[in-house]
């Protein structure tokens, strides 16, 4: 069995709170923040995003 990264486990760990906060009907506010944890998280790690400021390189462009 694989290790499993830092990364995976924070994200379980707040996906399991965001799973629990909408069952026990918290705050929304509460709800949003782990929401955009988790679409970081996921934006993160797919490398699709760029840094700000950024443009990313037309196909056939060379540096």
């Amino acid at each position: 069995m694989g290790t499993i990264s830092t990364d995976k486990v924070i994200a379980i760990g707040v996906l399991a709170a965001f799973i629990i906060s909408m069952i026990m009907g918290t705050d929304k506010e509460l709800q949003t923040f782990l929401a955009g944890g988790l679409l970081g998280y996921l934006q993160r790690n797919s490398g699709g995003s760029t840094p700000a400021g950024t443009v990313p390189p037309k196909a056939g462009d060379r540096k």
